[in-house]
Formats: C-alpha cells, structure tokens, sequence
C-alpha cells in the first residue's frame, strides 16, 4: 500500500512520519505538504538555514539523517496516486481536492513549529506511536 503523509509545510511532521513508516520493513512512503512556500520547494531540509533544526536534532537522536530530503508541494496527482493519505495539515489549509478523496485519514498531531526541541520530541514519539499502529493495520 503506497502511502502520503501530509502536514501543512512539509518540513516537519509528515517528514518524520514518512522517516518511521520507510524505517519499518522497508515500506514505501512518501510526504507532502499543503502550503510549502515556493522559493522552499524541492529544497533540501539541510539547506533551509535553520528553520527545520529542532526536527533535524530530533530526528538525528533516533539515528536519522534528514538533511538531504526535499520539500515537496502537495497537488491533485499525488492524492489519485496514493492508496492512502495521513494528513496533519490544519484543516483550513487542505486543497479541495484533499478534502473530498475518500482516501484520506486526518491525525490530529501539533505542529511543533516555532516550539522548543522538546515540543519537536514530544511530536516526533507521537507520530512514531501513531505510524507503528498504521503500519500493523496495512
């Protein structure tokens, strides 16, 4: 099963959550998000001056390395071409399109953006938790 996490930036939350989901068995999953900034899309995490270190660090202290990974900006082929779509993006933010597919399950997770690392850890064990559940299921 070929699945989407989506949060509003794409530099936080369904990053980590794609990094879980690939970690588990080698499963495939991919991430995008609602509203990235589009002097930020296909920019490498490491490459955003400081914006996304607290989810670096964190993310890092579990043995993951996510400095080369892209930004990605959700559009209306990658919802048609995923068998599901976790979304975490603030629900005004999500496109038509994402709101009316039958194949999206909402997570309500915090954006850490803007918080201290242990708000980032306190989010990264979240999704963790919530990715091994999904992954059980599929």
């Amino acid at each position: 099963m070929k699945t989407l996490y989506v949060c509003r930036a794409n530099m936080g939350r369904s990053q980590i959550a794609m990094a879980y989901h690939n970690s588990i068995n080698n499963l495939e999953a991919y991430s995008a998000g609602t509203q990235v900034k589009k002097e930020r899309i296909g920019k490498k995490l490491g490459n955003l001056d400081g914006i996304v270190a607290n989810v670096i660090m964190c993310m890092g202290e579990e043995g993951i390395n996510m400095l080369n990974w892209p930004v990605t900006q959700l559009n209306r082929e990658m919802v048609n071409k995923y068998d599901l779509i976790v979304v975490m993006a603030e629900k005004e933010t999500w496109p038509d399109y994402l709101e009316k597919s039958d194949k999206t399950v909402f997570w309500d997770v915090e954006d850490p953006k803007g918080k201290g690392i242990e708000t980032h850890r306190k989010v990264r064990d979240e999704i963790k938790f919530k990715v091994r559940e999904l992954v059980v299921c599929i």
